[in-house]
């Protein structure tokens, strides 16, 4: 008998092979996930280092509490629209005296409870990656893009999605600390063009509240609204580092 009369004997029928099956259901449970280095100012996939350009279609958001505890296992608490707002004061863990150490302080202790902002989306060749940032101003750059994405949205329709470039810039401080820039280039509109939005105009009152003009397409310093300015540092302070600026937290799937 030849060799190709053999593998099909010892296999079975090739459409029944079983890859597609495994693919199918196996497959899209583990997202790849990006995040921010803000003491080296770069971004990693899945702790490798990536240039900065990459672009993602950005689906959704999310928000979460994040608890991270030397030797625990770490804990999320979603928060959604729909949803009371979760405090830091109804969450446990109040008593600090039982924190970890914070190693950008020393003495201090470090809450355990993290805000977290994250990113839904995929990369152009159709990878999911989520993007979730805990820093203070990763955060404020994060919550600066969803306020653009939110605006735009509601003049394009709901199955406008915004293509997203990540970029780094530096924050107007005397230690030009390294943060997120990220740049809408363009929308990806679904196979039938809706009209604009029909809704109430929204936008005027969410301008108010918000700290970026919403015509921009990009969440860079300059297009935050000037606030007051902080009290100067002396040369012998240290760096404010207490916001854990590196966002690297254990990846929480789910």
């Amino acid at each position: 008998m030849s060799e190709t009369l053999r593998l099909p004997a010892l296999f079975g029928p090739p459409d029944d092979d079983g890859f597609g099956y495994v693919a199918r259901t196996e497959g899209q449970a583990r997202p790849s996930y990006v995040r921010f280095n803000g003491k080296t100012g770069t971004y990693a996939k899945n702790g490798e280092i990536v240039p900065p350009g990459m672009q993602l279609i950005v689906g959704k958001s999310a928000k979460a509490w994040v608890r991270i505890k030397q030797g625990e296992k770490p804990e999320r608490i979603p928060q959604g629209p729909g949803q009371p707002e979760v405090l830091r004061h109804q969450l446990p863990d109040r008593e600090e005296q039982f924190w970890d150490p914070d190693p950008f302080n020393k003495g201090g202790v470090q809450d355990p409870w993290k805000k977290e902002i994250s990113l839904v989306t995929v990369s152009l060749e159709g990878e999911p990656i989520i993007f979730p940032v805990v820093s203070q101003t990763g955060r404020d750059a994060m919550s600066d893009l969803c306020r653009l994405i939110h605006h735009q949205k509601l003049q394009r329709g709901p199955d406008a999605y915004p293509v997203v470039e990540l970029r780094v810039t530096v924050l107007g401080d005397a230690y030009s600390t390294p943060i997120p820039k990220f740049t809408i280039g363009k929308w990806i509109v679904g196979a039938v063009e809706l009209p604009s939005s029909t809704a109430p105009d929204a936008t005027a009152e969410i301008e108010k509240q918000s700290v970026i003009n919403p015509a921009a397409k990009s969440t860079a310093p300059s297009q935050r609204k000037k606030s007051k300015p902080a009290p100067r540092r002396t040369k012998n302070e240290p760096a404010p580092w207490d916001d854990d600026l590196d966002d690297e937290i254990p990846d929480l799937v789910g």
